[in-house]
């Protein structure tokens, strides 16, 4: 950041580090907007079912957890193993 204040001095620049969200992707807000229109059907019981190539899942599971629904992940087989951990 400081080669950009030379380039603008006194300007305030300011970084979206999606990295920091809990489940380390840029996918948390949306995985949690889709669980809270869920929840509208599912009640206080139910089942999330995901689709998904990792990311959006890696988001939603822990929310899906802390709701205290179940849920099932959907992955391709060439996931990467370390996504596939993150579910386990």
């Amino acid at each position: 950041l400081r080669s950009l204040e030379l380039l603008c001095p006194g300007c305030e620049f300011l970084a979206k580090a999606e990295h920091m969200n809990p489940s380390g992707t840029g996918k948390d807000r949306m995985a949690l907007a889709m669980l809270e229109k869920a929840a509208q059907e599912l009640g206080e019981q139910g089942t999330v079912v995901e689709g998904s190539s990792g990311s959006t899942v890696i988001a939603l599971a822990p929310l899906v957890v802390a709701k205290g629904y179940k849920l099932i992940a959907v992955v391709p087989d060439d996931v990467s193993e370390e996504k596939r951990n993150h579910l386990l």
